[in-house]
């Protein structure tokens, strides 16, 4: 027989690596709305709540919603993981490279 939580243990651990290995906010974003989106997997299940037993969604529901927020988490974690990660790469305020803006994004050049 099929266990139902062990299917959402397999694809929280699916999701999770999928999130781990998201190598910027776009992938993030991407990875997010795969799983938590309108047509999204975990929200795909959650619609089918309505459809069970009682006895199914007491053991179903919670376990769904506690998918939900475990991902929430761990998108939430990865986010700060690049944000901190976009923060040491860029040089400090008030450092040379700091203080000069791109020459290709100026407005006015020099006509020469």
């Amino acid at each position: 027989m099929n266990n139902p939580t062990r299917d959402i243990e397999a694809l929280e651990r699916e999701i999770v690596a999928r999130i781990v290995g998201a190598p910027d906010e776009a992938a993030l974003e991407m990875e997010r709305v795969a799983a938590l989106g309108k047509k999204g997997v975990v929200s795909e299940l959650l619609k089918t709540l309505g459809a069970m037993p009682p006895e199914a969604r007491q053991v179903m529901g919670p376990a769904l919603n506690g998918l939900k927020q475990r991902v929430t988490d761990a998108l939430a974690a990865r986010r700060a993981e690049l944000k901190d990660a976009e923060l040491i790469r860029r040089p400090p305020f008030g450092s040379p490279a700091a203080r000069f803006y791109p020459r290709h994004k100026t407005r006015f050049r020099r006509m020469s």
